[in-house]
């Protein structure tokens, strides 16, 4: 299995920026964000841990063994602390005269 989906999940954070001019025409600053994500009801089969299924007395049946609920863990991908610099330098084209 490469992808799957997770039942639910709260995700909420916050971004922050500052910028600033140095002179007439370079601005710099930072991005800072906080991301904070939960899985809700995610349950998942871990094959390393033994099969999947087992047999039961009424037909095949989930392993506790391998089978594991991820609620409350951290989402993949999902970085909690982010952040950036950026410059940004501005200038005039020279004017070209027009051939006649």
């Amino acid at each position: 299995r490469l992808i799957q989906n997770a039942a639910s999940a709260t995700i909420y954070g916050v971004d922050a920026e500052l910028a600033g001019g140095i002179g007439e025409n370079l601005i710099v600053g930072v991005n800072v964000s906080y991301l904070n994500t939960e899985y809700g009801d995610f349950k998942d089969c871990v094959d390393l841990l033994g099969p999947c299924t087992i047999a039961g007395p009424d037909g095949p049946t989930l392993n506790p063994d391998s089978n594991i609920n991820l609620k409350g863990n951290q989402l993949q991908n999902a970085p909690e602390l982010t952040s950036s610099m950026f410059a940004e330098y501005t200038m005039s084209a020279p004017e070209v005269a027009p051939e006649i």
